[in-house]
């Protein structure tokens, strides 16, 4: 009797440990430089930018077994210098988006997420931006003065991390991106000009990934009248995690063991 309990515990154990995968990603933008260099300094005009339009935004979206996304947004309104934040989950999943906006010392953008199995599918996707209608590359509305050229920097930091990677029972993925952006009429009024910087990673295998470095873009107004660019920044994260309900390595040596049990115990009643 004791014999069997112990082979159906085996049996028990086999079929209930199954594989674990989790993926998550950060991505943040911080340290802001501003700076307006005078491209005409003896003509009596000082160099400045003024922002004109634009608000932070934040969105951010879970989903499982193939469902519905459950999506969250958060807006500061309109107006650079005002925060936002949102966060969305369910039972496998988050994700979370939130800016400073620029009101404050130390600007910052920031969005993270994660999902996991066990088993099961879920992902997430988050992302904080700065904007000026429904998608985050309208960018925000700024004043560029005549003979004046502006750049903005940031720097930023990705991490993408998984558990298993993708393998023959299980994908999972996890990415991180940001990005830099103006765009505006060419500097001497004519065609356009765009400077854009962006940086993103993405991670399969079983580890983490990260990676740093400096986003840096410029507009330049080489005419006698102000001027209007368009400037967007973003940092944004998605991944997911869908792993099948099969039995990891040591719960496939306990199933064995059970089967085994069970098939030694009948050779002996035969043999009885």
């Amino acid at each position: 009797m004791k014999e069997i309990r112990l082979i159906c515990a085996a049996l028990a154990l086999g079929l209930a440990s199954t594989a674990w995968a989790a993926s998550d990603s950060k991505a943040t933008l911080t340290n802001f430089q501003f700076a307006s260099t005078d491209l005409a300094p003896n003509d009596g005009i000082p160099p400045y930018f003024v922002w004109t339009a634009g608000f932070t935004g934040t969105t951010a979206y879970v989903t499982e077994g193939y469902g519905h996304w459950e999506t969250s947004t958060g807006n500061g309104g309109y107006n650079v210098y005002i925060p936002a934040g949102t966060t969305a989950s369910n039972a496998h999943a988050w994700a979370s988006a939130k800016t400073t906006g620029f009101g404050v010392v130390s600007p910052s953008f920031t969005a993270e997420g994660q999902s996991f199995g066990d088993p099961g599918n879920a992902d997430y996707r988050a992302n904080a931006s700065l904007v000026n209608g429904p998608w985050w590359y309208d960018g925000s509305s700024l004043t560029v003065a005549p003979f004046t050229s502006v750049t903005i920097s940031a720097v930023v930091t990705l991490e993408a991390h998984d558990t298993i990677g993708m393998t023959d029972s299980s994908f999972e993925y996890a990415a991180a991106f940001a990005a830099l952006q103006f765009q505006g009429a060419g500097s001497d009024g004519s065609g356009t000009q765009k400077s854009r910087q962006d940086l993103t990673i993405s991670q399969t295998a079983p580890g983490l990934l990260t990676q740093t470095a400096l986003l840096s873009v410029t507009f330049e107004n080489l005419t006698s009248s102000p001027m209007v660019a368009t400037f967007s920044a973003q940092a944004g994260v998605m991944g997911t995690a869908n792993i099948a309900a099969v039995p990891e390595a040591s719960g496939a040596a306990m199933l064995l063991l059970g089967l085994g049990g069970l098939a030694a115990m009948g050779r002996r009643r035969k043999a009885v």
